[in-house]
């Protein structure tokens, strides 16, 4: 994420508990979050703002649990989407009686698994 990225969500989270940015705190808290993904940064912090039980800045540790959750989620919507997709293609090849590349894979080595007595 840049740098300005990061000041627009530094800027969003002091506006939301009054208070006014500081550069050197956000100098830290872009060194501490600021590889994290944009998206899951910004729902990690709204999520700690919506969670918080007191007014005040919530804590650089309690953003960055959630920004982390908040990306492996992502990441894991993601390649459930990228597997069904794979099914639904290998699917789709054998009802057109194609079987998909990595069926003929898996049968060329089950038929060599046999030969060789395994």
């Amino acid at each position: 994420m840049s740098r300005d990225e990061f000041a627009e969500i530094f800027a969003f989270l002091c506006a939301a508990v009054d208070k006014a940015p500081n550069e050197a705190q956000m100098d830290v808290w872009f060194d501490l979050l600021g590889h994290l993904p944009v998206d899951a940064l910004k729902a990690g912090v709204k999520q700690a703002l919506l969670d918080s039980d007191y007014p005040g800045m919530p804590s650089v540790g309690k953003i960055y649990g959630l920004a982390c959750e908040i990306a492996h989620r992502e990441r894991c919507r993601r390649e459930q989407e990228e597997n069904f997709a794979r099914y639904e293609a290998e699917l789709a090849s054998l009802a057109a009686g194609h079987p998909h590349p990595s069926l003929k894979e898996m049968s060329a080595e089950r038929n060599r698994e046999s030969r060789n007595g395994s």
